[in-house]
Formats: structure tokens, sequence, C-alpha cells
């Protein structure tokens, strides 16, 4: 018995030595970088900087320059998905619409449509754009092509209007 207890505390030391090492080993988990040092520095990554709901504040489509004053759109990007909403507060009429999945790779999101109320023949389609966040302001950009907008030239600027839960991830686990 007594060699028994002499021995718990050099396994349990054992033990936690042997875990501690294999998770130093473990390569850092997505979105996590190591910096020059060595050390773990958290990294948020593109998509986690698009996630939560944006407001429209100016958009360029084609030649037509539109400021967002009176109608209110809104671009919701989650984790895999992503929704626009066109909806007119004067009238209280919901506008239109439009959504699918969306991938991110660098500063270039695909939007993989599922329904377009404005245009049915974008439905099906992979629509990929330039995007940049800066000071709170998101900027997409290229060209929408579709049968009914061929090679539609857009320039969108939003503000955020919700943190999506990827800007959360300091302050929840």
């Amino acid at each position: 018995m007594n060699q028994r207890l002499t021995t718990l505390p050099l396994l349990l030391t054992f033990l936690l030595a042997s875990s501690m090492l294999l998770i130093s080993c473990q390569p850092a988990p997505s979105g996590e970088a190591k910096t020059a040092s060595g050390s773990e520095a958290h990294k948020t990554s593109s998509a986690d900087q698009l996630q939560g709901t944006w407001k429209l504040l100016a958009a360029k489509w084609n030649a037509d320059t539109k400021q967002y004053a009176d109608n209110i759109m809104y671009k919701i990007y989650t984790q895999h998905r992503f929704a626009t909403i066109f909806f007119d507060p004067a009238t209280n009429a919901f506008s239109g619409g439009g959504g699918g999945t969306y991938t991110v790779t660098g500063n270039q999101v695909t939007e993989h449509i599922e329904y377009f109320s404005f245009d049915t023949t974008a439905v099906g389609s992979a629509q990929t754009f330039h995007f940049n966040i800066k000071d709170g302001i998101f900027h997409k950009s290229g060209a929408l092509n579709t049968q009914k907008y061929p090679n539609y030239q857009i320039h969108e600027f939003y503000e955020r209007a919700e943190p999506g839960i990827g800007t959360l991830r300091e302050k929840h686990p």
C-alpha cells in the first residue's frame, strides 16, 4: 500500500507532462497562426470578419449610383449561408431578397445562389466578388454574370449592423 502511494504522484506527474507535450505538438487550429517568435497568436480569418449583418450605405450598379437613405438593404452572412433582404420602410413593404451558401478564399467571396427574387436566371449560379473590410466598412465589388444581367458591374458599401459569432471568438470560447 505504501509503495502505491509513492508511485501515484510520479504517475500523475508523468501523465501531466505527457499531455502537455502532446498538446504542444498539435498544429495551430484554423484561424490561428504562429508568430515569428513561435508563440501562438489569434488571427481572425476573412470569413470570420464577413459574418454578421451588414446594412447597405451606397452602391454603384453599372452606371447607376445609389445612396440608401430611403430603402433598406441588409446582407447577412452566417457561418456558411448568406441572405440579402430589401425593405421599404416608408411603405412597410418587403421589396425582395436572395440567398444561398457562400465560400471565402482570401479576399474573394463566392455566393452560390439558391433564390433571388430580382433575377431568377441567377438561381443555381456561383457569383464571385472581391471584398475588403476596413474601418468597419465592407466593400464588395465585381461583376454579376447572369442571363438577365451579363457582366453587371457592382460596387457595394456596407456598414456593420450586427456582428457575427466569428467576430466574437475572442470574447466567447
